[in-house]
Protein backbone atom coordinates (compact mmCIF):
# COMPACT_ATOMS: atom_id res chain seq x y z
CA UNK A 1 0.00 0.00 0.00
CA UNK A 2 1.46 3.35 -0.95
CA UNK A 3 1.52 6.08 1.61
CA UNK A 4 0.91 9.76 1.27
CA UNK A 5 2.28 12.47 3.51
CA UNK A 6 -1.08 12.41 5.33
CA UNK A 7 -1.09 8.68 6.15
CA UNK A 8 2.55 7.92 6.83
CA UNK A 9 3.84 7.02 10.28
CA UNK A 10 5.36 9.78 12.39
CA UNK A 11 8.81 8.27 11.88
CA UNK A 12 8.55 9.12 8.20
CA UNK A 13 7.78 12.76 8.89
CA UNK A 14 10.96 14.73 9.08
CA UNK A 15 10.59 18.16 10.66
CA UNK A 16 12.67 19.79 7.92
CA UNK A 17 10.38 18.16 5.34
CA UNK A 18 7.34 19.60 7.10
CA UNK A 19 8.87 23.07 7.07
CA UNK A 20 9.66 22.72 3.37
CA UNK A 21 6.11 21.63 2.57
CA UNK A 22 4.76 24.59 4.57
CA UNK A 23 7.00 26.95 2.60
CA UNK A 24 5.83 25.51 -0.73
CA UNK A 25 2.20 25.77 0.35
CA UNK A 26 2.81 29.35 1.46
CA UNK A 27 4.38 30.24 -1.89
CA UNK A 28 1.54 28.61 -3.82
CA UNK A 29 -1.24 30.10 -1.73
CA UNK A 30 0.10 33.63 -1.68
CA UNK A 31 0.41 33.71 -5.47
CA UNK A 32 -2.95 32.09 -6.21
CA UNK A 33 -5.08 33.56 -3.40
CA UNK A 34 -3.55 36.93 -2.55
CA UNK A 35 -6.32 37.98 -0.12
CA UNK A 36 -5.21 35.34 2.41
CA UNK A 37 -1.55 36.36 2.39
CA UNK A 38 -1.65 37.71 5.96
CA UNK A 39 -2.98 34.41 7.26
CA UNK A 40 -0.37 32.44 5.35
CA UNK A 41 2.36 34.85 6.48
CA UNK A 42 1.42 34.06 10.07
CA UNK A 43 1.11 30.32 9.43
CA UNK A 44 4.41 29.95 7.57
CA UNK A 45 6.34 32.62 9.45
CA UNK A 46 5.16 31.99 13.01
CA UNK A 47 2.96 28.95 13.57
CA UNK A 48 4.88 26.24 11.70
CA UNK A 49 8.32 27.30 13.01
CA UNK A 50 6.94 27.49 16.56
CA UNK A 51 5.40 24.01 16.33
CA UNK A 52 8.60 22.56 14.90
CA UNK A 53 10.66 24.18 17.66
CA UNK A 54 8.29 22.80 20.30
CA UNK A 55 8.50 19.30 18.82
CA UNK A 56 12.29 19.48 18.84
CA UNK A 57 12.29 20.63 22.49
CA UNK A 58 9.90 17.82 23.42
CA UNK A 59 12.03 15.22 21.65
CA UNK A 60 15.16 16.52 23.36
CA UNK A 61 13.43 16.49 26.76
CA UNK A 62 12.21 12.92 26.29
CA UNK A 63 15.67 11.79 25.18
CA UNK A 64 17.19 13.39 28.29
CA UNK A 65 14.56 11.70 30.45
CA UNK A 66 15.37 8.30 28.90
CA UNK A 67 19.09 8.92 29.52
CA UNK A 68 18.41 9.74 33.18
CA UNK A 69 16.33 6.60 33.68
CA UNK A 70 19.15 4.50 32.25
CA UNK A 71 21.60 6.24 34.60
CA UNK A 72 19.34 5.51 37.56
CA UNK A 73 19.22 1.85 36.55
CA UNK A 74 23.01 1.76 36.23
CA UNK A 75 23.45 3.27 39.71
CA UNK A 76 21.11 0.66 41.14
CA UNK A 77 23.04 -2.14 39.43
CA UNK A 78 26.17 -1.02 41.27
CA UNK A 79 24.38 -1.45 44.61
CA UNK A 80 23.25 -5.02 43.91
CA UNK A 81 25.32 -7.43 45.96
CA UNK A 82 26.44 -4.81 48.45
CA UNK A 83 23.52 -5.17 50.85
CA UNK A 84 24.14 -7.09 54.06
CA UNK A 85 21.87 -8.88 56.46
CA UNK A 86 18.76 -10.98 56.18
CA UNK A 87 17.01 -8.58 53.79
CA UNK A 88 19.92 -8.45 51.31
CA UNK A 89 18.37 -10.85 48.78
CA UNK A 90 15.06 -8.98 48.89
CA UNK A 91 16.79 -5.62 48.42
CA UNK A 92 18.88 -6.98 45.54
CA UNK A 93 15.72 -8.27 43.85
CA UNK A 94 13.87 -4.98 44.35
CA UNK A 95 16.77 -2.90 43.04
CA UNK A 96 17.12 -5.24 40.07
CA UNK A 97 13.41 -5.01 39.26
CA UNK A 98 13.51 -1.23 39.57
CA UNK A 99 16.44 -1.13 37.13
CA UNK A 100 14.57 -3.30 34.62
CA UNK A 101 11.57 -0.98 34.92
CA UNK A 102 13.71 2.14 34.34
CA UNK A 103 15.40 0.53 31.34
CA UNK A 104 12.06 -0.55 29.84
CA UNK A 105 10.67 2.97 30.28
CA UNK A 106 13.77 4.43 28.60
CA UNK A 107 13.51 1.92 25.75
CA UNK A 108 9.80 2.70 25.33
CA UNK A 109 10.52 6.43 25.04
CA UNK A 110 13.28 5.84 22.51
CA UNK A 111 10.97 3.53 20.54
CA UNK A 112 8.21 6.15 20.46
CA UNK A 113 10.69 8.81 19.33
CA UNK A 114 12.07 6.50 16.64
CA UNK A 115 8.79 5.11 15.29
CA UNK A 116 6.18 7.67 16.29
CA UNK A 117 4.03 4.86 17.68
CA UNK A 118 3.20 4.01 21.28
CA UNK A 119 4.18 0.41 22.15
CA UNK A 120 1.17 -1.89 22.46
CA UNK A 121 1.65 -2.62 26.16
CA UNK A 122 1.83 1.09 26.98
CA UNK A 123 -1.25 1.84 24.91
CA UNK A 124 -3.12 -0.97 26.61
CA UNK A 125 -2.13 0.38 30.03
CA UNK A 126 -3.18 3.91 29.05
CA UNK A 127 -6.49 2.69 27.66
CA UNK A 128 -7.21 0.65 30.76
CA UNK A 129 -6.38 3.62 32.97
CA UNK A 130 -8.67 5.87 30.95
CA UNK A 131 -11.56 3.49 30.27
CA UNK A 132 -11.18 0.74 32.87
CA UNK A 133 -11.74 -2.94 32.22
CA UNK A 134 -14.90 -4.39 30.67
CA UNK A 135 -16.02 -5.42 34.15
CA UNK A 136 -15.60 -1.87 35.47
CA UNK A 137 -17.31 -0.05 32.60
CA UNK A 138 -20.93 1.04 33.06
CA UNK A 139 -23.45 -0.83 30.95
Amino acid sequence: MSSTPHTRAHADLDLAEIATRATHLYEYATTTVPDVQDDFDHLAGTDVPALIAELRRTRATLTTLADRWEQMADHGDVAIGTFNGPAAATLDAEVGERGRTYRKAAADIRDVLRTGRVPHDLMTDAELEQHGTAEESPR
